[in-house]
């Protein structure tokens, strides 16, 4: 609805994954050794974060879940679903150009609601991400084979 959430939600969230991971770590994923529905449920919603939040607050690190210093645990959850999971590291893991559009729609019909100047807000640029897991993931080859297998 253009309505921009306080930092503070978003601070809230991030914190309370990173305290679930380190609190009940058993292995890589949310639930232990094994990707669950709980990881399936979040990436979507992570990966969004991942790159829309900082082109909204730029330089905050408590606003990005992939800073390892701010989020340590989740940062290596990241990680271990590039490694390990094709669905995501191939297909979830969104195109930065794509998830700016879909920013950019709800950052103007804010600016047009606000009633101040101070209220409006600029984005910052997107992360450069594109394509970046395969050439840095030792499996990202073998991780698309897999996901392209039978598709």
């Amino acid at each position: 609805d253009g309505t921009i959430v306080p930092k503070s939600s978003h601070c809230v969230s991030l914190e309370e994954l990173e305290e679930m991971l380190e609190e009940y770590y058993l292995g890589p994923y949310l639930c232990g050794k094994d990707v669950t529905a709980a990881d399936v449920a979040w990436i979507p919603y992570l990966e969004r974060y991942a790159v829309q939040l900082p082109m909204v607050y730029p330089n905050v690190d408590v606003l990005n879940p992939r800073s390892s210093d701010a989020y340590g645990e989740v940062w290596k959850w990241f990680l271990a679903m590039e490694r390990d999971v094709p669905a995501y590291a191939c297909a979830v893991m969104g195109d930065g150009r794509l998830w700016k559009r879909c920013l950019e729609e709800v950052v103007e019909l804010h600016n047009e609601r606000a009633a101040t100047e101070e209220e409006k807000v600029t984005l910052g640029p997107e992360p450069k991400r594109k394509g970046w897991w395969m050439k840095n993931n030792p499996k990202g080859l073998e991780l698309w084979k897999e996901y392209a297998e039978g598709r």
